[in-house]
């Protein structure tokens, strides 16, 4: 993998301070700022994520083309499925999305096939469900905070998440609307991590790509509250300066109108 020095002096971190560096993969750099149109999804299949010095985690910044792009694919995969089961009890008839992560992926779902009448799914409900704590930190059990708004007693149902990472919630929730009568759940995820991948084993998939297990995943709907989580803990366990925290987000891909209107307030 080939590798660039980034340095983030007076003109990229906005400061007239001395340079501080981050090392950073340049084609994530590349993607990470890409258009629609020059997104490379072999990339995001698997996407090494960004090393923030003294951080046991790695960053992969999300964009919103990359998100729209990858998820476009996936649902394409959902209308292949459709069309293999045409008129069958196999297809699915109600989509079920996890809130938060799982909303703008099933927004992004809906938009690409709710139209097709014959082959689209006739009912969006959603799901809430509690995981985390702070990025990298689950809660010891996800527990359910708001129940679902549509009925799936019998129907094959879509579980719509952004990403599996324990895989702790898509089982949960798959276990659950079984329990309540679906006749088969299919888990959809835009990203699938080691953990999630083992403990969903015997349940019926649909991703699109794949991470370590120590990559924090910022997705376009998580950007603000990752800053707010993260900055502070560079900060208080790590030990650095305002300049520092904006050097690594710069890396990160943060754009610079999100640190400069979140970093003061979050330092």
């Amino acid at each position: 993998m080939m590798f660039v020095w980034i340095y983030v002096g007076e003109k990229m971190a906005g400061t007239v301070t001395k340079k501080l560096v981050a090392r950073v993969s340049k084609r994530y750099q590349q993607q990470v700022r890409a258009g629609e149109d020059q997104v490379d999804l072999r990339f995001w299949k698997k996407p090494v994520g960004v090393n923030v010095p003294g951080d046991p985690l790695k960053f992969l910044y999300v964009s919103d083309a990359a998100e729209h792009r990858m998820l476009g694919k996936l649902a394409g995969e959902v209308l292949s499925y459709q069309k293999q089961h045409y008129q069958t009890k196999e297809m699915i008839t109600r989509a079920v999305m996890i809130t938060m992560g799982g909303l703008l992926p099933g927004v992004y779902l809906h938009d690409n096939i709710a139209w097709i009448d014959s082959l689209g799914i006739s009912e969006f409900g959603v799901l809430g469900v509690e995981s985390y704590v702070a990025p990298g930190e689950m809660m010891s059990k996800p527990r359910v905070i708001l129940d679902t708004n549509v009925d799936i007693k019998g129907r094959v149902v879509l579980v719509v998440e952004d990403l599996g990472d324990t895989g702790r919630t898509p089982e949960l929730v798959a276990k659950m609307l079984k329990k309540r009568g679906a006749a088969k759940v299919i888990v959809l995820l835009a990203y699938l991590k080691p953990k999630a991948k083992e403990v969903l084993k015997g349940q019926e998939l649909m991703y699109f790509g794949e991470t370590t297990q120590d990559t924090w995943i910022i997705t376009p709907r998580e950007r603000v509250e990752t800053l707010r989580k993260r900055v502070p803990h560079w900060r208080d366990e790590l030990g650095r300066n305002m300049r520092q925290c904006r050097s690594y987000l710069l890396a990160i891909g943060y754009p610079k109108y999100l640190i400069e209107a979140h970093l003061p307030e979050f330092f």
